[in-house]
């Protein structure tokens, strides 16, 4: 047969051209080093001059090498005549929705841990006698939320710097067809994760809302492209049957190799910022919509699916590996009837405030703008860590001051338990609110605020 290999295959002799193309993954060489230590360390002034942008190919390469390899594969049905891939495309879209729940559950049980662990040592100080126990207070509540800070940044400057952020720019960027080289690489989704935990535990007024889109996102890539590798440099510990085994389950995962195209990658990525928002609001729903209006340029049917049953996945895996899982945060009882009038009396306060809202949404945007151009550049390792341990004092600095100055004690109340509340310098059974609402985790005292009203009498 004219060009047929040596294993028969008509199209071995294009078996470079076929090899899957793993998109994250950049194709310009290497520019040449000639960073010391100190700037490696310190980094360097200018930022890189290569400014290379690739587009993503999202319509399928009709050629005659596509039409050869769809051909062959019909040939080589295994299960039940089918080639398997529609069933490796549900097993992708599920499991990336469950690694999503459980990255979820993951970064709010050790952010939940580090806090409590903060606020005991913090009350642990308050409680002993001394003139300077509110100042030793205060010292070790900044250092802890210092070191925290600089940890994740100095994961993002020197390790994984496409983790900067919340994340949901890029991957929208990524959907809509710009090629952002190690976006979502397993080394981003890690430093993510950690980055993440170090920051909500530091008590910095941001949620893991927007990182969650950015891990969904690396969870479905990662297991769309088997970006397995790695675990030979520890499996070769363990002898030559671990690495015969492992080489025998890649070898099972070789049905994935048609899936690798950029527009099959881009629905998996698609599910995953689905199951990303999800996992973070528990709203599956929530989460296909988001997808649908905000994350993704082209939507079908099947995008639609498989962005459904990946949210539908990582709510259930949330709702069920979580300790203290609650269907819904708003409570309602107790709450007056009101009447058509009632509701026309209210609509002038309505107005004011979504007009205070607008307000406050665009000079945030503009003095973000204006901040943007004062801040150090990218490669300023060292400034950048010194900017976020700045901010990591001036929000602790404010949190602690207004307990300490304003804060007032009140009965803390009896469904909280010991889990909840700051008792700061109030007698038992009272907390503090202020510092209950600004050291506490912020998580459970949004939830504590939408639930008010409740009167469990």
């Amino acid at each position: 047969m004219a060009g047929a290999g040596p294993d028969g295959s008509p199209y071995a002799e294009n078996r470079g051209l076929l090899q899957r193309n793993v998109t994250f993954r950049s194709s310009l060489p290497a520019p040449t080093s000639t960073e010391t230590l100190m700037t490696k360390v310190f980094g360097t002034k200018n930022a890189p001059n290569q400014r290379v942008s690739e587009s993503l190919d999202y319509e399928p390469v009709q050629n005659k090498i596509f039409y050869e390899r769809m051909r062959a594969a019909k040939k080589e049905r295994h299960l039940f005549g089918y080639t398997g891939h529609t069933l490796a495309k549900f097993i992708i879209t599920m499991v990336s929705g469950i690694l999503t729940g459980v990255a979820a559950v993951g970064i709010g049980t050790l952010a939940g841990d580090l806090i409590d662990w903060k606020n005991g040592f913090v009350q642990e100080l308050l409680d002993e006698q001394g003139q300077h126990r509110v100042f030793m207070a205060f010292l070790w509540h900044c250092a802890y939320s210092c070191l925290l800070v600089s940890f994740g940044v100095a994961l993002v400057q020197y390790w994984a710097p496409q983790a900067a952020g919340a994340g949901v720019t890029t991957v929208m960027a990524y959907l809509n067809g710009n090629h952002v080289p190690n976006l979502l690489r397993t080394r981003t989704l890690i430093t993510k994760f950690l980055g993440t935990v170090c920051s909500v535990s530091a008590g910095f007024p941001m949620g893991p809302e927007g990182p969650m889109v950015h891990c969904g996102a690396c969870l479905a890539s990662i297991i769309t492209y088997a970006e397995w590798g790695w675990t030979g440099q520890w499996l070769r510990w363990f002898g030559r049957k671990a690495r015969t085994r492992e080489a025998q389950f890649l070898e099972k995962l070789k049905v994935l190799d048609d899936l690798v195209s950029d527009s099959d990658h881009r629905e998996f990525v698609s599910a995953g910022v689905a199951a990303g928002i999800s996992a973070a609001f528990g709203a599956p729903i929530g989460g296909v919509l988001f997808a649908m209006e905000e994350a993704c340029s082209f939507w079908n049917r099947r995008t639609s699916w498989r962005c459904f049953l990946a949210a539908v996945c990582s709510t259930f895996t949330l709702q069920t590996l979580s300790r203290n899982a609650s269907h819904g945060m708003i409570s309602f009882t107790g709450v007056h009837n009101y009447e058509n009038k009632d509701w026309l009396y209210q609509l002038p306060f309505i107005l004011v405030n979504a007009g205070v809202a607008g307000l406050l949404g665009a000079a945030f945007n503009s003095m973000r703008m204006w901040l943007w151009k004062l801040r150090a550049s990218k490669t300023r390792h060292v400034l950048r860590i010194a900017e976020v341990i700045g901010m990591a004092l001036m929000v602790c600095t404010c949190g602690f001051f207004f307990a300490w100055s304003a804060g007032k004690c009140i009965p803390k109340n009896p469904d909280w338990g010991e889990e909840y509340g700051m008792r700061f310098q109030c007698e038992e059974g009272e907390h503090n609110d202020l510092a209950t609402l600004f050291l506490s985790s912020s998580h459970h005292t949004i939830i504590k605020l939408f639930s008010m009203g409740h009167n469990p009498g």
